[in-house]
């Protein structure tokens, strides 16, 4: 499943960001002491604390009177620390990471709400525990026949609305088919195939020389790759399916391969 996420800009009063400061804070607080007590944990015995564990100590390190101030934060944002701490202590030890990370003062990080731990009414957005509203910067419709006219088709970032298009396929559960940046879609005549040799970007229409039929330059272009997409589509759909299988095969051995490793890595672990 594919999770969406929107990111927005607001702009906190004084007061507020003395109190959003006073969240990260709390955050790499237990964040540490969290990472501090796994580790102590893991070299006396050694055993992993769960995150069911992490979150019943997390009841205990709010009643001493110099933590006196955890209770001031919603126990959302620092029960959402540990899972992320529960996250990198499992990664650990399934061998995609290294050793968590300690959190660093100098580093503002992130505050996670939950549904909640939060609220929308009347399109403003409260956090748990504090009455005055966040001043968000929404995103904002343009108004009817505004028309930007100072954009180009050579200013725009290709890569970047490839990398769109595909993040939003996946939304949709669709196939994004990329051909080669170097096919002649303009050049190439969609009747005939022709394609002719030179082709100025200021030429917008023309006649093919072999078939005499008129050409729009973006609707060919556009007819060219909608062909070349689909073929490829069949291509890769079709083509040699024992080597399909070969590959499949070499990959499961190099994941039971990882798997022996890690087995072995868990083992020296634990020895």
């Amino acid at each position: 499943m594919v999770q969406k996420a929107y990111k927005f800009r607001f702009y906190p009063t004084p007061e507020q960001e003395i109190l959003l400061l006073r969240i990260l804070g709390c955050i790499h607080l237990i964040y540490n002491k969290a990472l501090a007590t796994r580790t102590q944990a893991w070299h006396e015995h050694p055993e992993r604390v769960s995150y069911k564990q992490t979150s019943a100590i997390l009841t205990s390190w709010k009643k001493p009177e110099y933590l006196s101030f955890l209770p001031e934060v919603s126990s959302v944002v620092l029960q959402q620390s540990l899972r992320y701490l529960k996250t990198a202590s499992n990664n650990l030890f399934s061998g995609h990471t290294k050793y968590p990370n300690s959190k660093k003062k100098r580093n503002v990080g992130s505050a996670t709400f939950t549904k909640s731990a939060f609220k929308c009414k009347d399109g403003q957005v409260y956090l748990a525990k504090y009455a005055e509203q966040l001043y968000i910067r929404w995103s904002r419709q343009l108004l009817l026949g505004c028309i930007p006219s100072t954009i180009a088709i050579s200013d725009a970032n290709w890569g970047e609305l490839v990398k769109q298009l595909e993040y939003k396929a996946q939304w949709y559960s669709r196939t994004l088919i990329k051909i080669d940046r170097y096919f002649p879609s303009s050049k190439r005549y969609s009747n005939c195939i022709h394609i002719v040799e030179k082709l100025s970007l200021n030429i917008r229409q023309w006649d093919c020389p072999e078939s005499a039929s008129h050409h729009d330059s973006y609707l060919n272009a556009s007819i060219n790759i909608l062909a070349t997409g689909q073929a490829v589509s069949v291509w890769v759909a079709t083509v040699r399916p024992e080597e399909s299988k070969s590959r499949r095969a070499s990959t499961m051995k190099q994941k039971a391969l990882n798997i022996d490793e890690l087995g072995i890595f868990r083992k020296c672990l634990v020895g």
